[in-house]
């Protein structure tokens, strides 16, 4: 079974700090529970010490370990003892919405007793209809009508009484009942919900029913806009049925509607249009989708849809057609009055035509831009492009030809990255890492850092760790030297490269300066996650030593004796907190702990009930 981790919860408890109490479960309870792997039995006991210690908290530290608690008992699918947790909480919205989270999942489990019980402790009434909602679909679902119109009168709530409508139309959808789902439909007040059942109920006709009855439910939605787009999805869906005449049909009754609201001057029109122009693509009916992407009224997105249909065409065999296209674009594009704009849809031509096999009118399209930002925009989805193709040689050549350097260099380590492992070019992220190091050394580069930065992510990759120690001295700013030393330190330790990541611990533990921010402890923390796991605890206490005073040292053990305790190495937690010899430290873990042995024993004890 796959090692489960609870980090988030293990450090919420572990750094509020323990309650200083004595540990009288320890003495109370048979040491088993306390020794690895923990017995099933122990899950009981476990959580209510666990409760008692968080409970002798001070009142501003319980709530956050507690639903840090709540929330990995529900991630975990342990939803009763997420339950136990979270009912005696004080009442708070944020309760609310996790008791919410658990009777919505035990409606899922149809577990009913559960999911009312939880429904009788929600305040809030906007979780309450949601969560009434859940149970009423849960029902329907599982055709157990009776007691789902039961909790719908019971309630007297319309909003409740039409999702339980839509839930029965669903279901009749499913059990091919037509003519039910349609008088059902009728019942639905929300002219919303009611047009979005129509269009369901309309699928599931277009399969099995009389094409008469298809047509009758999409004149009932009363929204014009909506009823075009259902037309058209339904066309596609009859065209992949190889419904030809359907497909016809409807997709002219989608122009029609489209027609109408253009002659009503309709406020999506434009919307309208651009979601029909794919789904008429989809069905390769280019000609119809290429008429109603000329009617878009803002000249960019007219011109992308126009760009696309281009594409398609080139792909099917119409290469004039696509030429022709892609010119009155171009052409067009002077339309375009926002600038921006207009230099982004050069880009996104260039862009399709490359897409379409033209790479050299593309790429002339793109050296006419004359500014050069947007210019190197263009370039790299061209070679980008290029390398979705494997056509490698020609991504470098375009990306060379990127004029400034800094974003000719980050170009090319962004092909080294996504080249890494490719077969049959095992040595050229290699060699494109190596000639931007080169030309790092040999010139200053304006925008240095954000190429420094990605040479780093490279050589990571490459697993080329010895180098990354050396450009890491390239950064003047010890902010970014910590940065890149906190990737350094979690990619070695990640593979068991226990050298160097020692001493890039050690290297980031020194540039921690005095002093007592909530940054600095942050830093700390994260320093503290990337310990390599299998180091000696011993040589963990010492390296704590490198901080200059006993409260971070405190922190930095303390995490990482939660990081070994969180994948299931508590012994080795027990150990290093031993080692520290820092009763504080002790106190602090307490809680931690106990969140481990808990989250063991009630693995164990899920383990031993599947087995039955």
């Amino acid at each position: 079974m796959q090692a489960k981790t609870y980090g988030a919860l293990l450090i919420a408890l572990g750094l509020i700090g323990g309650s200083g109490a004595t540990p009288s479960f320890a003495q109370a309870q048979a040491e088993a529970c306390y020794v690895t792997p923990v017995p099933a039995e122990c899950a009981e006991p476990l959580m209510q010490e666990l409760l008692g210690r968080i409970d002798s908290l001070q009142d501003d530290d319980k709530e956050e370990p507690k639903y840090a608690l709540v929330d990995k008992l529900i991630q975990h699918g342990y939803l009763d003892s997420a339950f136990k947790v979270a009912r005696p909480m004080e009442e708070s919205r944020l309760k609310s919405t996790k008791l919410l989270i658990l009777g919505t999942l035990y409606a899922d489990q149809r577990n009913y007793a559960k999911a009312y019980e939880a429904l009788d402790l929600l305040s809030d009434p906007e979780h309450k209809r949601t969560l009434q909602t859940s149970i009423v679909r849960a029902f329907v679902s599982d055709g157990e009508v009776e007691p789902a119109l039961l909790l719908v009168k019971e309630v007297g709530d319309e909003t409740l009484s039409d999702s339980f409508q839509a839930s029965l139309v669903h279901r009749f959808v499913l059990e091919k009942r037509f003519e039910l789902a349609w008088q059902n439909v009728q019942e639905i007040n929300r002219p919303s919900l009611r047009n979005g059942t129509l269009a369901e109920l309309a699928f599931g006709q277009l399969r099995e029913r009389p094409f008469s009855e298809v047509l009758r439910t999409v004149a009932a939605i009363d929204d014009p806009a909506l009823q075009a787009q259902v037309y058209a999805q339904l066309g596609i869906l009859a065209h992949n049925l190889e419904k030809t005449q359907e497909a016809d049909s409807l997709f002219s009754k989608a122009l029609e509607t489209v027609s109408r609201l253009e002659d009503a001057a309709h406020e999506n029109t434009d919307h309208v249009r651009r979601t029909i122009v794919p789904m008429l693509q989809g069905s390769d009916r280019l000609d119809p989708a290429q008429r109603v992407a000329a009617g878009i009224d803002k000249p960019y997105d007219r011109l992308i849809n126009l760009a696309q249909i281009a594409a398609q065409r080139a792909r099917q065999g119409e290469p004039q057609k696509a030429k022709d296209l892609f010119t009155r674009n171009l052409a067009e594009i002077s339309q375009i009055s926002d600038p921006h704009l207009r230099v982004e849809s050069v880009g996104w031509q260039a862009q399709a035509m490359m897409e379409s096999g033209f790479t050299d009118e593309a790429l002339k399209v793109v050296a006419q831009i004359a500014d050069p930002i947007n210019k190197h925009n263009a370039q790299e989805r061209l070679a980008r492009i290029a390398l979705s193709r494997k056509d490698y040689g020609l991504a470098e050549e375009i990306l060379n030809g990127i004029e400034l350097e800094s974003r000719r260099l980050v170009g090319l380590l962004t092909m080294a990255a996504v080249t890494i492992g490719v077969k049959g070019q095992e040595d050229l992220p290699y060699r494109l890492a190596d000639a931007t190091q080169s030309a790092l050394e040999m010139d200053e580069l304006e925008g240095s850092g954000e190429v420094l930065n990605y040479l780093i992510e490279v050589r990571l990759g490459l697993k080329q760790f010895e180098q990354v120690q050396s450009l890491i001295n390239w950064y003047e700013d010890p902010e970014d030297r910590f940065r890149a030393l906190s990737k350094l330190g979690f990619a070695t330790a990640e593979a068991g490269e226990n050298g160097i990541a020692v001493e890039t611990l050690e290297r980031q533990l020194d540039l921690l300066v005095p002093g007592e921010t909530e940054w600095d402890l942050t830093r700390i923390a994260r320093t503290a996650q990337t310990v390599p796991l299998n180091l000696e605890p011993a040589d963990t206490v010492a390296l704590s030593r490198r901080l200059d005073d006993p409260k971070k040292q405190r922190l930095f053990l303390n995490v990482v004796a939660i990081t070994l305790a969180e994948r299931e190495r508590l012994e080795e937690a027990r150990t290093l907190v031993r080692l520290a010899e820092d009763p504080l430290l002790g106190k602090d873990f307490e809680l931690a702990e106990l969140g481990a042995l808990l989250f063991q024993s009630l693995d164990a004890k899920s383990r031993d009930s599947q087995a039955d």
